[in-house]
């Protein structure tokens, strides 16, 4: 099922993504934003020892930079994740 703020949260960080890459002077760029949920439950003697959830995210961006093309992926979607994300795709460029 999908959510409305799960989409609206992967399209902020996808424009965030590719506004960062083209403010960086790349000529094109593409960003998929992935946002879910993982849980881990453990058990020991029949009971719930440990029971942990987190929302993860996944960027991966592509960009065009200076006739090259490179793709980088990263976990996060704060400032600095997105900051080297667009630093690792141009270093790859």
């Amino acid at each position: 099922m999908r959510s409305e703020r799960f989409d609206e949260t992967t399209r902020a960080v996808a424009l965030e993504a590719i506004g960062r890459a083209r403010d960086a002077g790349v000529e094109a760029a593409e960003a998929h934003v992935v946002v879910g949920h993982e849980a881990l439950t453990r058990f020991a003697v029949g009971e719930i020892h440990q029971n942990v959830a987190q929302e993860v995210a996944t960027v991966r961006l592509r960009i065009v930079d200076s006739g090259r093309m490179a793709t980088a992926v990263g976990d996060g979607t704060d400032d600095e994740r997105l900051r080297r994300l667009v630093e690792t795709a141009r270093s790859i460029a």
